[in-house]
């Protein structure tokens, strides 16, 4: 499963500056922060899980415990 990227712009000029979305970084003071946040899993994976004829046995199986 993957997205494929279709460029909108035909224009050597734009195209060029939309690369410079690559060039930013998260600041460091920011990183506490975001570990504040709250995570959780918006899929748990029983449409990955079978008990026979799947690659994992179980959801426990697939997220190694950690769910």
């Amino acid at each position: 499963m993957g997205h494929g990227i279709l460029p909108k712009s035909t224009s050597e000029a734009r195209i060029k500056e939309n690369f410079d979305v690559f060039d930013w970084s998260i600041p460091d003071a920011l990183f506490p922060k975001l570990l504040e946040i709250e995570q959780a899993r918006l899929l748990k994976g029983s449409p990955f899980v079978h008990e026979t004829f799947g690659a994992y046995k179980t959801v426990e199986e697939l997220w190694d415990g950690e769910l």
